[in-house]
């Protein structure tokens, strides 16, 4: 998500949030957090309220909330721009790995998201295709010397699958 968003979206749900506190939920520097803040409240997004020497309370405007409104709706369609095409180009290998001769497609990356996209993907197509698929949580537990393909979408897997000499794809590349 957009960090602009995030910071946004914080605030909102909790106005006493103190700088700190943003910067270790979004996960950038307690800087970038302030110059983020003060962007937005020269821009007038949110505006800031002294409640006393040490304690700053921040407000959403009403263009704030507009904005914030605008950034999470422009947010979603992207994300679903984005599994939309993840799901045309997995469905698109199946049908050319199966073409292929391929009857076993194994997962191979991190429980996330994207391999929930995967799998509701697959399993809907994956019976008319006469294929299979499971997830793979050990490369050495590969006993066929063909027939499979492996997907990946992490690229901390690519290295493993390539010391291996095993056929891949990395979905996210093709998108």
């Amino acid at each position: 998500m957009e960090k602009e968003l995030e910071i946004l979206t914080h605030i909102q749900e909790n106005e006493h949030i103190t700088q700190r506190e943003i910067a270790e939920k979004t996960g950038l520097s307690l800087g970038a957090v302030n110059l983020l803040l003060k962007k937005m409240i020269k821009t007038g997004l949110i505006k800031i309220e002294r409640l006393n020497a040490r304690t700053l309370k921040y407000i959403l405007t009403p263009e704030g909330i507009k904005e914030k409104t605008a950034k999470t709706y422009h947010f979603i369609v992207r994300t679903y721009e984005t599994i939309t095409r993840i799901q045309a180009v997995a469905k698109l290998i199946l049908e050319k790995q199966r073409k292929n001769g391929i009857k076993t497609i194994y997962l191979y990356g991190k429980e996330d998201e994207v391999y929930n996209v995967l799998r509701i993907t697959i399993s809907d197509i994956i019976g008319t295709l006469d294929m299979e698929c499971q997830l793979l949580n050990d490369i050495d537990s590969i006993k066929e010397k063909e027939g499979f393909m492996i997907l990946i979408w992490n690229d901390d897997k690519k290295n493993t699958v390539k010391e291996k000499d095993l056929p891949y794809i990395n979905i996210l590349s093709i998108l």
